[in-house]
């Protein structure tokens, strides 16, 4: 589920002023937990205490436009000179997209998070997090999405005129990257989706393994407890949300975040090693080697583990 697919859920809970605020090295959030289970399954976790981020800056020229990180925001320079304050300029066009004009929840409170995890040619990978409180209902949850910068020359992200909000639209989903057919595969080789089959087929739930992507997400749907341990599930939203992590001989690792079956502060990954596409194959090269970008293997040796803040008041105004 895309990261604006899933403020939709938000929108009749939230509602009030933009409001951006600095971030200093204590982070207000609760802490999510990140997983290294890349089979899934893992024991949610309630949030913790506020943790102290490591704050870290990073700069540097990936295709062509200077990409700064200073802990609070991700400033991309154009090669026009114009400046783009990426995470800013995203989370104001989709809450002015999303949650706009919904008086049942202007007394809400809502906060997002984001942090980059990997730049790759024309692709952003960041961890996103949103915390909602409306009254005594108190939420908060976690995703990883990718993007894509520009297309055909022209950069994707707008900046809203008054009055003419307009939403992202540089979505990336792995079949953008991957055929279905190596997504099909990938998910087969992943031991814990596997077994489930196999569970499957003992307990005569279905009758043989799927043959393509198009029936293994059926099987995600229709048995989505019985995937995982039931704790997180899979659907044909769920492989959107995903970040590039490593490299693997002629393979990379792809991590997609699961949506828990219940209240969760954990994110939690499903890894995926797929074949590396011909059109990202020198742009993942680079970034792999910290030449042009960086993979989020080496994310917390770069950039640390602060957060773009920004935050959606219950003023109403």
């Amino acid at each position: 589920m895309k990261l604006t697919t899933i403020l939709v859920l938000l929108t009749f809970s939230m509602m009030g002023c933009f409001e951006t605020r600095s971030q200093s090295n204590k982070s207000n959030r609760p802490a999510i937990q990140i997983a290294t289970n890349s089979n899934g399954g893992s024991q949610p976790t309630e949030p913790t205490q506020p943790e102290v981020d490591i704050v870290k800056k990073w700069s540097g020229k990936v295709g062509g436009n200077y990409f700064s990180w200073d802990g609070k925001e991700l400033t991309i320079k154009l090669t026009n000179g114009m400046n783009i304050k990426t995470f800013s300029e995203f989370a104001k066009s989709v809450f002015r997209e999303q949650v706009k004009d919904e008086p049942e929840t202007k007394d809400c409170e809502t906060s997002f998070y984001y942090r980059p995890l990997a730049i790759v040619g024309n692709l952003l990978t960041f961890q996103a997090e949103w915390g909602l409180l409306c009254g005594a209902i108190n939420t908060y949850s976690g995703t990883y999405s990718t993007i894509e910068l520009a297309k055909d020359r022209k950069f994707l992200f707008h900046r809203p005129e008054a009055g003419d909000p307009k939403s992202y639209e540089g979505d990336v989903y792995l079949s953008d990257m991957f055929s279905k057919d190596d997504i099909f595969k990938g998910l087969l080789a992943n031991e814990k989706i596997s077994n489930d089959i196999s569970k499957l087929i003992s307990q005569g739930k279905i009758d043989k393994e799927p043959e393509n992507l198009a029936e293994l997400n059926k099987l995600f749907d229709k048995f989505k407890y019985d995937f995982l341990n039931g704790e997180f599930y899979l659907d044909s939203d769920s492989l959107e949300d995903f970040t590039i992590h490593h490299i693997e001989d002629d393979k990379v690792s792809i991590w997609v975040s699961l949506t828990p079956t219940s209240r969760s502060s954990q994110l939690v990954h499903l890894e995926l090693l797929l074949p590396i596409p011909e059109k990202i194959r020198q742009s993942l090269r680079l970034a792999d080697a910290r030449k042009e970008g960086f993979l989020m293997k080496d994310a917390k040796d770069l950039v640390g583990t602060s957060h773009a803040q920004f935050e959606f008041g219950g003023k109403g105004e």
